[in-house]
């Protein structure tokens, strides 16, 4: 009985982490892709344009994270983003992974991106 209570436990444990992982994984994915689609629609013909042109007079140390440098405006934003929402549960591997493999994935996608025009 004992036994089948820890296996029990051992399995909830072990959906709870894979949802968890399932959850951070999915957030990754969406804020590289925001992210990166928010830098590149800001090249001159596009949406938004108007917003690069404001913070091309900023400073560059102040203009890549706000939106010059799509890898910068990324690891910003999720560095931001998991910091907020893991207040109670802070990690701080988990913070570094989230950050990296947010701005390796704006990094292919740039590369996706910008295939046509080396």
């Amino acid at each position: 009985m004992v036994m089948a209570m820890r296996g029990m436990l051992l399995l909830q444990w072990g959906l709870l982490n894979m949802y968890l992982n399932y959850k951070l994984m999915d957030d990754v994915f969406k804020i590289s892709m925001i992210a990166f689609m928010f830098v590149a629609l800001g090249e001159p013909s596009e949406i938004f344009a108007w917003y690069q042109r404001l913070i091309d007079k900023l400073p560059l140390w102040l203009n890549k994270p706000l939106g010059g440098c799509g890898m910068c405006f990324s690891g910003q934003v999720s560095f931001w983003y998991f910091l907020v929402t893991h207040l109670n549960n802070y990690n701080l591997v988990e913070h570094l992974y989230f950050v990296s493999l947010t701005i390796f994935l704006v990094n292919i996608y740039s590369l996706i991106w910008n295939y046509e025009n080396p």
